[in-house]
C-alpha cells in the first residue's frame, strides 16, 4: 500500500510542476472563442461605421439626392396641380349649385303663377255655372212660374257657390240663403188650381143633363098622374141669358166648356191671373147653362167662385236679388283687377 501511494505521488508531480502548459492552453481556448465571437459583430457593425468618402461615392449619393429632389418637386407640382383642379372643380360645383337654386326658384315661381291661374280658371267656371244657374232660376219663376224647379236651381247654385274659395261669396251666400228661404216658404196656388181643375173635368160626366122643359126629377118624391102630366104639358124655362140650351146646341155648347177649360189651363201654366179668373167665370156660366142644378153641380161652382178669387201668381220678393248681385259683383271685378 505505501508503494502504491508514492507512485501516484510520483507520476502526478510533474505536472503540478508545469504551470505554464495550463497558461497556454487558457490563452489557447480564450483566442479562438474571441475570434468566433469577433467575426460576426465585424460583419454587422462595418457598414455603419465605415463611410466612403471617395469622389465617386459622394457624386453618386449627389446624384441619387437630386433625383430625389426631382421626384419630391414633380410630386408637390403634381398635388398642387390636382389642388388646383379640384378648386375648380368645387367652384364650378358651386356654380351649378347656384344655378340649381336659381332654376328650381324659377320653376317655383312657375308652378305657383300656374295654380294661381288654374285656380282663376276654376274660379271663373264656377262663376260662369253660378251665373247660368241663377238666370235658369230667374227664367222658371218669372217666366215659366215654376216655383219647385227655381228652387231647385237656387240650391244647385248654393253648392257651387260653397266651393268658390273667396271672401266675396259670403255675401253671395247669404243672399242665396236667403232667396231659398223665401222660396221654400212662398205659397204656391198652382197645385190647388190645377186640381180644382182635374177634379171638375172628372166630375162632369157626373152632372145631370137637363134639356129645356125637361122636369127636374132630382129629389123629389114620386107624384100622381095629374101632376107628371101638368109637368109634361107645361114647360118652366128661365128669361135670363143663362138658361138651359137645347139639344141642337149642346155639342157646341160642351165644345166650348173644354175650350175655356184648356184656356184656364194655359193661363195657369203662364201664372197669368186675369186671362185666369176670366176663364174660370166663363166655366162657371156654361156649367149654368148646360147642367141641371143639383148638390154637385152647387159644390163644383163654390168651388170655382174661389178659384176665381184666387191670385196664382207668385210673391217672391227676393227673386232675381242674387244674380244682380252676382252681375255687380262681377263689373266691380272687371273695373278693378
Amino acid at each position: 500500500m505505501i508503494d502504491d501511494n508514492e507512485a501516484t505521488t510520483e507520476a502526478s508531480g510533474p505536472m503540478l510542476r508545469r504551470p505554464s502548459l495550463w497558461l497556454g492552453i487558457l490563452l489557447l481556448v480564450a483566442a479562438i472563442v474571441a475570434v468566433v465571437l469577433w467575426q460576426p459583430w465585424a460583419k454587422t457593425a462595418a457598414p455603419i461605421d465605415v463611410v466612403d468618402l471617395s469622389p465617386e461615392a459622394l457624386d453618386t449619393r449627389l446624384l441619387g439626392t437630386e433625383q430625389q429632389l426631382q421626384r419630391a418637386q414633380r410630386l408637390q407640382k403634381s398635388l398642387e396641380k390636382k389642388l388646383a383642379d379640384t378648386q375648380s372643380r368645387t367652384g364650378l360645383l358651386r356654380d351649378e349649385v347656384l344655378g340649381v337654386n336659381q332654376r328650381a326658384a324659377i320653376l317655383e315661381e312657375n308652378v305657383r303663377e300656374m295654380a294661381k291661374e288654374q285656380n282663376d280658371s276654376r274660379q271663373s267656371v264656377q262663376l260662369e255655372a253660378l251665373e247660368l244657374l241663377l238666370i235658369l232660376a230667374d227664367a222658371r219663376i218669372h217666366v215659366d212660374g215654376d216655383l219647385p224647379g227655381a228652387l231647385r236651381a237656387i240650391r244647385l247654385a248654393n253648392e257651387v257657390a260653397s266651393d268658390i274659395r273667396d271672401s266675396q261669396m259670403i255675401n253671395m251666400r247669404q243672399s242665396l240663403l236667403q232667396e231659398m228661404q223665401a222660396m221654400s216658404s212662398a205659397s204656391d196656388g198652382k197645385p190647388i188650381a190645377a186640381g180644382e181643375l182635374d177634379a171638375l173635368e172628372a166630375t162632369l160626366p157626373q152632372l145631370a143633363a137637363r134639356l129645356p122643359g125637361q122636369a127636374d126629377t132630382t129629389n123629389k118624391p114620386d107624384r100622381n098622374g095629374f101632376q107628371r102630366l101638368l109637368d109634361a104639358m107645361v114647360q118652366v124655362r128661365s128669361a135670363d141669358e143663362q138658361s138651359l140650351l137645347g139639344a141642337n146646341d149642346r155639342s157646341a155648347a160642351e165644345a166650348a166648356l173644354a175650350l175655356e177649360i184648356a184656356l184656364a189651363r194655359s193661363a195657369l201654366n203662364k201664372r197669368d191671373n186675369t186671362n185666369f179668373q176670366a176663364s174660370v167665370r166663363r166655366i162657371d156660366s156654361w156649367l149654368k147653362r148646360l147642367y141641371a142644378n143639383g148638390p154637385v153641380l152647387r159644390e163644383r161652382r163654390a168651388k170655382l167662385a174661389a178659384l176665381a178669387k184666387q191670385d196664382i201668381r207668385l210673391n217672391v220678393p227676393t227673386a232675381g236679388s242674387s244674380l244682380q248681385l252676382l252681375r255687380s259683383t262681377s263689373m266691380q271685378r272687371v273695373q278693378s283687377p
